[in-house]
């Protein structure tokens, strides 16, 4: 690539070690001129890196000059980092309403994990390795347990509260976390997780009998689905949309 475009300016390709300022020129001119990625303008630092050490050569890109035009070439191609946006109250709403018209295992898995999500503010890693045993429900509250998680730096461990939504118990995470272990059939001391592969059969799904949790990828991919189908747009959220959102809300309402 550098060859051809030195050849084009009518620099001498045979003439070694290449000048810094005309590789520096060729980052600043391929980035002006071309839609290219970072993979890319890396391929053709290690390219001309390689070449000229392979010959005995100092590395051109040991060059300042060449260093801060590759950066300059990297911010000018770059595309600005777009985050995702919170889940809403009426979102929320939205996805636990949907449960009317579709009460299936697998529906509902999903409104179970948004629940937990937003009300604990759990990062998805944090959720997916949730299983049975570190759940306890009691009257008024639900209690989870984590073992580590990625704020827990001593690794005590931490228990985590979400109160019984008595006002609104269409939102309840409690209501649809009972509902779900019953449908699952998940005893209390079960060493199972919380989420796993749902299986199809002609009359009904059920939870897979291995005992391994669903992938990040997973869940987002279900996420996405969901959201699509409810009519949102899928592309301005992901999986720590809940845990945002939860805070965000909790931010809001003063909630501690």
């Amino acid at each position: 690539k550098y060859r051809n475009w030195a050849t084009q300016h009518g620099i001498n390709i045979h003439s070694l070690p290449y000048q810094g300022i005309h590789i520096a020129l060729f980052f600043k001119d391929i980035s002006e001129r071309t839609a290219i990625s970072d993979g890319s303008l890396n391929s053709y630092a290690s390219s001309l890196s390689w070449f000229h050490t392979s010959l005995g050569y100092l590395s051109p890109m040991d060059d300042i000059l060449v260093k801060n035009a590759l950066k300059t070439a990297k911010t000018i191609t770059g595309r600005p980092k777009r985050r995702k946006e919170p889940i809403t109250e009426d979102m929320m709403k939205a996805i636990c309403h949907d449960f009317h018209k579709d009460s299936s295992l697998s529906n509902l898995r999903f409104i179970v994990s948004s629940l937990l999500q937003i009300h604990a503010f759990l990062r998805a890693s944090d959720l997916l390795k949730l299983k049975r045993n570190q759940i306890k429900i009691f009257d008024d509250h639900i209690a989870i347990f984590l073992p580590t998680s990625k704020c827990d730096k001593l690794r005590r461990g931490a228990t985590l509260l979400i109160s019984k939504n008595e006002e609104n118990p269409d939102l309840c995470p409690m209501r649809f976390l009972k509902l779900y272990l019953k449908r699952c059939d998940m005893l209390e001391a079960s060493d199972v997780y919380l989420f796993r592969r749902i299986e199809k059969t002609r009359k009904k799904e059920r939870l897979s009998k291995i005992n391994v949790p669903i992938t990040y990828s997973c869940l987002r991919s279900i996420l996405l689905e969901r959201l699509r189908f409810l009519g949102f747009d899928e592309t301005k959220f992901g999986c720590h949309s809940f845990r945002s959102g939860g805070l965000l809300f909790a931010a809001i309402t003063n909630l501690t």
